[in-house]
C-alpha cells in the first residue's frame, strides 16, 4: 500500500512536471512569435513597415496643413484688399 501511494505520488508529480515543461515551451513560443510581429511591424522586415506609413502619413497631413494655413491667409487678404478697395471706391463716389 505505501509503495503504490508513493508510485502515486511520484506519477503526479512527474506529470506535474511535464505540464510546466509543457506550458513554458508553449509561452516561450507565444512570445517569440509576439517579438517577431513587433520586430515586423517596427522595421517592415523586408516591405514597409506600419511605422514608417504612418510617419509618412503624419507628414503628408503637416504639409496639408500649412498648404490650407497659407490659402486661407491668402483669401483673407485677398478679401481684405478687396475690402478697402470697394471703401476706397464708395468714398470717392460720394
Amino acid at each position: 500500500m505505501e509503495n503504490d501511494l508513493q508510485a502515486l505520488i511520484l506519477a503526479e508529480i512527474k506529470s506535474l512536471r511535464d505540464d510546466l515543461y509543457n506550458y513554458s515551451r508553449e509561452s516561450g513560443e507565444r512570445i517569440t512569435s509576439l517579438e517577431i510581429h513587433v520586430k515586423t511591424g517596427i522595421t517592415g522586415n523586408g516591405t514597409p513597415s506600419r511605422l514608417s506609413v504612418v510617419e509618412r502619413t503624419v507628414e503628408s497631413l503637416q504639409r496639408w496643413r500649412w498648404m490650407i494655413l497659407g490659402g486661407a491667409s491668402a483669401i483673407s487678404a485677398l478679401i481684405s484688399a478687396l475690402a478697402t478697395y470697394a471703401v476706397h471706391l464708395l468714398s470717392l463716389t460720394k
